[in-house]
């Protein structure tokens, strides 16, 4: 099997997990969980005829459907009380046994929840009772004055990691948009 690439939402999730586990909010979290198996493989059987008798064949029709969530973190108490409102359902939900899972997006995600992610979702809640928070970590958007405006997102909810906060190789230290519309995460915990 080949080498799945880290898309640079799941690179920029898990730089926001580093810190939320250095700052106590998350005991600590996977990369690629264990997977999910959703649907079992379908098979058929088929009469083939061979030279002096028929035979019955088990063929495949489709492979079993499985399904890995990008991340799984281990709450504290802390980040329990602190990320009830922030990610997708958990105020609803909540985190059952302290654990949060995690599928990282881009923001063009979001042009319709028709996609193969949303039937997944629903496939593990309904199958495991386990939730599955959609999480985009930034989406930065223009508005009519050439002004960014920042949308609902990972970064804007929390903070912005340090590490995509300051634009890099610069003689003056500048914020990068994210720098410039996040909180950084000493602000986040003194709210």
């Amino acid at each position: 099997m080949t080498e799945r690439k880290e898309s640079n939402e799941e690179q920029q999730f898990e730089t926001w997990a580093d810190e939320a586990v250095e700052h106590g909010l998350v005991r600590h979290y996977v990369k690629q969980p264990t997977s999910f198996d959703l649907t079992p493989p379908q098979f058929v059987y088929i009469d083939k005829q061979l030279k002096t008798k028929v035979k019955r064949v088990k063929r495949s029709v489709c492979r079993a459907h499985v399904y890995t969530a990008d991340f799984c973190l281990l709450l504290t108490d802390e980040g329990i009380r602190r990320f009830k409102g922030v990610f997708q359902n958990a105020d609803l939900l909540g985190f059952p046994d302290d654990l949060l899972w995690v599928d990282t997006k881009g923001g063009f995600m979001d042009r319709g929840k028709r996609g193969e992610f949303s039937i997944n979702q629903k496939l593990v809640y309904d199958k495991y009772g386990v939730w599955v928070a959609k999480v985009v970590p930034f989406v930065g958007q223009y508005n009519g004055k050439g002004q960014h405006k920042p949308k609902p997102c990972l970064f804007v909810k929390t903070w912005c990691p340090e590490r995509y906060r300051w634009i890099k190789g610069r003689k003056v230290a500048t914020l990068t948009v994210k720098g410039e519309q996040c909180r950084t995460i000493d602000e986040f915990l003194a709210l």
